[in-house]
């Protein structure tokens, strides 16, 4: 028994009875397991971007704090520096570019055990928010311990069946998701290829987003043909139908949190870089068709079923809710009169320099306006082309118990005297729409506060006096009642329940989801079930 007999066979031939064993011999058994890989697809602005044509890195969450505070969250950063950054003059799909093979920055995940991470794209996504989970992913043991005298289930031969490496897609978030789930599937084609390229068997990947990495992932098997070589995909806290939350954001800015101190601190700094008031914001996720697809959508509903999710007060003590007939689009996204409730103040689409007067600084509305158009147009066509179209294989989580804007609602009241209008507007009062925001003294971080008359018509310069006059207060994140992750709704985050398995989290945060061990845990299990359908499907043709 001390000659070996090896016998080399494709991972289907273990379902089979195995030729060749000679019983004089010890027997070993080589198995040419099937490459599956994995690719993680990031949520909005976990992907790092620089400027195609100067190589300049503008959006990089992982370099050091104050580079990114100095970058975009200095009180000197006006907003149409951000806009100059991100955009550009107008938006065009190539003006980012994925930064994904800076030496630099790929130290962060570089191991001689594995040197070929880099090549496998991870250093196009936020490594200091996914770091962790590609790394838990990647180092996971599939292969379960057989015992000899127990039969082994489907489940138990996945590990021995197949290879799991994993890719990270990072994507320009800038563009439209339609764009984005093009490359993803020219991405997929290129891993097969890479693969087989090795001589290697590789037929299929498996797909796993974090949010709005979920449209991505969606539009490439549903929109761009990749459905039949994608074995199956999980989704991780999917706004499938929008989040009101991207409203509220440009009307106020990033909201800051509370918490502990470093909880705060984190909170403060999101804030500044990110948008702390509604015109840093609306500057660059209003110009761009990733941000604007991520507004609710035409099947978008809030916590309780209702289409109905802007509520707006109006004269005589009645509520308009919006949309009323299933159009977001035309009934909130592209009014452009006066209407406090808007979502769009026109003059905020392409600020310029503040040393530039009024009139200079909004004197390219018009254009500004028909490119903001533009950009709606690409959203609403991709979600009509989406639909609620999702993989036939999909498997989703959601996470739900904390205070999530599922819906928008204004409380109004009569603004009293002119001294007290006065006190409002003078620098260091509450925040403000009347005079500029661009300066963080008088930026809102969350409150959205405005001035309009009982019509409703917000002004552009102050009243003669204050009769008829009303303050709008929207929504601030401590009155928010809904369930979800703190940004999508459970909703949303549920919404292709009628189509996928879903999985539900409680408490967890949308951003940090993939750092609570529970999610990991589903996405292991997940991805075995996902593997195990396969070998199943094998072993009825067998």
């Amino acid at each position: 028994m001390g000659r070996r007999n090896y016998i080399d066979i494709d991972w289907p031939e273990l379902l089979e009875l195995i030729d060749g064993l000679d019983q004089e011999k010890l027997n070993r058994i080589r198995i040419n397991r099937e490459v599956i890989p994995i690719i993680f697809v990031p949520g909005i602005m976990g992907s790092r971007l620089k400027n195609k044509n100067s190589g300049e890195r503008v959006w990089d969450p992982d370099r050091e704090i104050m580079c990114m505070l100095m970058k975009y969250g200095g009180a000197w950063n006006s907003p149409a520096q951000r806009k100059r950054m991100l955009i550009g003059e107008r938006f065009e799909p190539e003006y980012l570019v994925v930064d994904r093979d800076n030496p630099d920055h790929n130290k962060k995940f570089y191991t001689s055990e594995d040197p070929g991470r880099a090549k496998r794209g991870w250093g196009g996504v936020y490594w200091g928010s996914y770091g962790r989970f590609l790394e838990q992913l990647q180092n996971h043991d599939w292969e379960v311990p057989l015992q000899p005298s127990e039969k082994p289930g489907i489940k138990d031969l996945v590990g021995y069946c197949f290879e799991f490496p994993v890719h990270a897609f990072g994507y320009n978030w800038t563009d439209s998701n339609f764009n984005s789930g093009e490359k993803l599937a020219e991405e997929i084609d290129s891993v097969i290829w890479r693969y087989r390229k090795k001589e290697r068997m590789c037929n299929h990947v498996i797909l796993v987003s974090h949010s709005m990495g979920g449209l991505v992932c969606r539009s490439a098997c549903k929109l761009h043909d990749a459905e039949k070589k994608v074995l199956g995909v999980i989704h991780g806290v999917q706004p499938a139908t929008g989040a009101a939350a991207a409203y509220w954001r440009m009307k106020a800015g990033f909201e800051r949190t509370g918490g502990g101190l470093l909880s705060s601190l984190n909170s403060k700094v999101s804030a500044w870089v990110l948008g702390t008031n509604g015109e840093e914001v609306t500057c660059i996720l209003a110009n761009s068709p990733g941000g604007l697809e991520l507004l609710p959508n035409q099947h978008y509903t809030d916590n309780n079923g209702n289409a109905g999710w802007l509520h707006i007060p109006v004269k005589g003590g009645t509520e308009l809710v919006l949309p009323k007939n299933g159009d977001p689009y035309e009934e909130i996204y592209r009014i452009k009169s006066q209407k406090f409730w808007r979502l769009i103040r026109p003059d905020w689409l392409s600020p310029t320099d503040k040393a530039l007067t009024t009139e200079d600084r909004y004197g390219n509305e018009k254009s500004a306006w028909g490119e903001y158009l533009r950009c709606l147009k690409k959203a609403k066509s991709f979600h009509t082309k989406l639909n609620k179209l999702c993989h036939r294989t999909t498997y989703h989580f959601f996470s739900s118990n904390l205070k999530t804007v599922d819906q928008i609602s204004f409380k109004d009241e009569e603004l009293r005297s002119w001294s007290e209008y006065k006190a409002a507007t003078d620098a260091g009062g509450i925040p403000y729409y009347i005079e500029k925001t661009y300066s963080h003294q008088l930026s809102s971080r969350g409150s959205c506060v405005i001035y309009a008359n009982e019509a409703g018509d917000e002004f552009t310069s102050p009243p003669a006096d204050t009769d008829g006059l009303r303050v709008f207060t929207m929504t601030h994140p401590e009155q928010f009642r809904g369930g979800g992750d703190g940004t999508v709704p459970q909703s949303s985050g549920f919404a292709l329940a009628g189509e996928a398995d879903s999985f539900k989290l409680l408490g967890v945060d949308h951003q940090s989801v993939f750092e609570d061990q529970i999610a990991v845990t589903f996405v292991y299990s997940t991805i075995i079930n996902i593997a195990a359908e396969l070998i199943e499907a094998n072993r009825v043709t067998c």
